[in-house]
């Protein structure tokens, strides 16, 4: 199968990762889902990691807070996606993705079409240069791609660069009592709003539609007093992605654009069209 990747350099797919925090039970949920785990290592950053097909879901998962990846020794990395070839001296650099926008939508929606992408968390990176007889090069300083930027609301991130620094500081930083991500949500957030759809059976409080097991991208964990970091039950409402967008005007216009709007589009005509 063949990729054309001659496409406008605004379009360009990319990835970005930073570390975020490793779990002590992590490694024995991945052994039992049948993932082979290491010895236990000192935390590392990730830098140009292949991404490969049998990895989505399980080993990366693609979600609207942010792009995550879990390594052979079980640490969980915050990380961007970028294009794993590309046309340097024609393009210039590839874009990178850390969220779940309009390109990655189009990108996990495409069955039997996976391109070729890394996943990292440093801004310095490597990319086969097609210009170049696919010579390895390193690179830095990627731009954020312009969907990501859109769903992004007064987002510091521009670049990798960016990226691995704010990520640095948040991992880093003694000024709060909770380890938070660039979006306001603590570190195990994914955990803890994946455990909560899956306690409501992927069935909206609201207005009652289940989803199927391959659309629970289409459930979503909504935090009824609007902080991300109260994570109690008692706070906490699985919505389909219909009802979220109605929650009030911020979430309305969140769900008007960018990858939130086709996500959205997408959920109606399959669940209420």
């Amino acid at each position: 199968m063949s990729f054309d990747f001659n496409i406008d350099a605004d379009e360009e797919w990319g990835f970005d990762t930073s570390p975020i925090c490793s779990f002590s039970k992590l490694k024995e949920r991945l052994t039992a889902m049948g993932i082979e785990i290491g010895k236990a290592e000192a935390y590392k950053k990730i830098s140009s990691v292949d991404v490969l097909p049998e990895d989505i879901g399980e080993r990366l998962v693609i979600d609207d807070d942010g792009i995550f990846y879990i390594d052979d020794t079980g640490n969980k990395h915050q990380a961007f996606l970028y294009k794993r070839r590309y046309r340097l001296a024609a393009y210039g650099k590839p874009r990178i993705h850390i969220c779940r926008c309009q390109t990655i939508m189009a990108f996990m929606s495409s069955s039997g079409t996976i391109p070729e992408y890394r996943v990292a968390e440093t801004d310095s990176v490597k990319v086969l240069n097609w210009d170049n007889n696919n010579e390895e090069t390193e690179v830095s300083n990627l731009p954020l791609c312009k969907h990501c930027a859109n769903m992004m609301f007064d987002n510091k991130i521009q670049n990798s660069k960016d990226f691995e620094e704010i990520l640095s500081r948040a991992a880093t930083s003694e000024s709060t009592e909770l380890e938070l991500d660039y979006y306001g949500y603590v570190k195990d957030w994914e955990e803890i709003s994946r455990a909560y759809r899956t306690k409501k059976g992927f069935t909206c409080e609201r207005c009652g539609i289940h989803v199927e097991d391959f659309d629970h991208a289409f459930m979503q964990t909504h935090h009824k007093n609007g902080d991300k970091k109260d994570n109690r039950e008692g706070n906490l409402e699985c919505l389909c992605i219909c009802c979220h967008a109605d929650v009030d005007d911020v979430h309305r216009h969140n769900f008007s654009i960018g990858g939130n709007r086709v996500m959205l589009q997408h959920f109606m005509e399959k669940y209420i069209l």
